[in-house]
């Protein structure tokens, strides 16, 4: 959902109250949590924290994330004395910031905030001691956090190219000889398979990432890109079938591996060592009561940092497979009648019901949700059907019955299409949030050495 607008004598009160509760540090982290953007080319440390807050308000304002910037601020603040008149102020200002956050921004922000205390903690021996036992076990964790980032950017690759429907393609490929338009249909399709292909050699090429991905089947890369050359040739030539036939491997290499990344991404999320996490923190807290204030918010949000990220990590999971699921059955509705029924009922019901089971999983407030009405109305339009099958005086009425089926259907996908879009924009991003916590840790770790 966008910002509201605000006037300026409410951009004055939240930038006052933010300086009051936020050092030039915090606010530096906040930046680089919630847009990846140093606080450097925001603004500068030797001005009054009121006016540093300021600029970060307004450029969070322009940036069009001041509702979530708020947001981390509440949840990373909430036993700062200054807590309850922020809250207030808020929630007469800005109440969507209240709200269960779009995003782990919030998680994650404390977590980092918490990690760089440590490196500041980091200065007195007995800190410096308990976190050299932990090294090891520091870097496990950062590891961890950039393989599931590797994952997840290796599978939006892809993904850009499956936006294509691969029928729409195929009969593309028929007339592109000829026709224009269909040639520039396969030749930018070409195009995105080439770059996607490029982008992934430049992902797990780098030392440090190919490191971390020793044993990743890579064989599927050349394919891929062999699969273009051909469908560029068959182009280039006029020869339908050749392109056709390298479509039809691209499509089986993406069908695959998509899934196949789907997996990595869950077991990778799944068995992110954010518990290990907690434990060191928790190791160094112990030590004194001073540190326990600094570590103790980062060391509460990691357990909620974990089933938020499980949640919408299973919700894209079941997304993908019904997307894929409501692609076959689009198909499946240019058949006949008589085998539409058939065919609906082998994957409809599974489909359907894996849909409307992300409805309860906690991710926030969300724009586009899953409502089973739509769903209802294409159960409606199968039983007519069914009924009318089975009745002679009413079989006349069933081509117009599946014209209805077609129309509720399409309503139904493009709607899962929505909301899968949706959770897997927020996804990337609460992804890129989590990195931030393996680049705080890695100077840790650095400072150790």
């Amino acid at each position: 959902m966008p910002d509201p607008a605000l006037p300026s004598e409410s951009i004055i009160a939240l930038a006052d109250s933010v300086g009051d509760l936020c050092t030039f540090r915090e606010l530096g982290d906040l930046t680089l949590v919630c847009n990846n953007e140093p606080i450097t080319g925001i603004s500068f440390e030797q001005q009054p924290r009121r006016d540093i807050a300021r600029d970060c308000i307004d450029w969070a304002v322009k940036t069009g994330i001041l509702t979530n910037f708020i947001a981390c601020v509440l949840y990373s603040k909430k036993r700062d004395p200054g807590f309850p008149p922020f809250q207030i102020l808020v929630k007469s200002v800005l109440p969507g910031a209240l709200e269960a956050p779009p995003s782990v921004q919030p998680q994650v922000y404390a977590v980092v905030s918490g990690i760089s205390s440590l490196e500041e903690l980091m200065k007195r021996d007995e800190v410096r001691g308990q976190l050299s036992a932990s090294r090891d076990r520091l870097t496990s964790i950062t590891q961890s956090i950039n393989l599931l980032v590797i994952y997840k950017t290796l599978h939006d690759t892809l993904h850009r190219l499956q936006t294509t429907q691969t029928r729409t393609l195929l009969q593309a490929a028929v007339t592109a000889a000829d026709d224009q338009i269909s040639s520039e249909i396969i030749a930018g399709y070409i195009g995105a398979t080439n770059r996607a292909v490029t982008d992934i050699r430049v992902l797990i090429d780098a030392p440090e990432k190919a490191a971390l991905l020793n044993g990743f089947d890579q064989s599927w890369i050349e394919i891929l890109k062999q699969a273009a050359g051909k469908c560029q040739d068959g182009l280039d030539n006029g020869l339908p079938a050749r392109i056709r036939i390298a479509l039809r491997s691209i499509a089986i290499i993406l069908s695959e591996q998509s899934p196949l990344l789907n997996k990595y991404i869950f077991n990778s999320a799944n068995r992110l060592p954010l518990a290990d996490l907690a434990t060191t923190l928790g190791s160094v807290s112990g030590l004194d009561k001073l540190y326990a204030g600094q570590l103790g918010p980062a060391i509460a949000a990691l357990a909620e940092l974990r089933k938020n990220l499980i949640d919408r990590v299973t919700a894209h999971d079941r997304l993908q497979t019904v997307e894929q699921n409501l692609s076959i059955l689009a198909e499946c509705l240019d058949d006949t009648a008589d085998l539409i029924l058939g065919q609906m009922a082998e994957l409809w019901p599974e489909t359907r019901s894996s849909a409307l089971s992300t409805n309860g999983l906690d991710l926030g407030p969300a724009t586009y949700v899953i409502d089973q009405k739509d769903s209802d109305r294409v159960d409606g339009c199968l039983l007519d059907i069914e009924r009318m099958q089975s009745d002679p005086a009413l079989a006349v009425k069933v081509p117009d019955q599946v014209k209805a089926l077609k129309r509720a259907f399409f309503i139904f996908q493009s709607k899962v299409g929505s909301h899968f879009f949706e959770v897997d924009s927020k996804l990337k991003s609460d992804f890129d949030s989590t990195a931030q916590i393996s680049s705080r840790l890695q100077a840790v770790v650095g400072a150790l050495a």
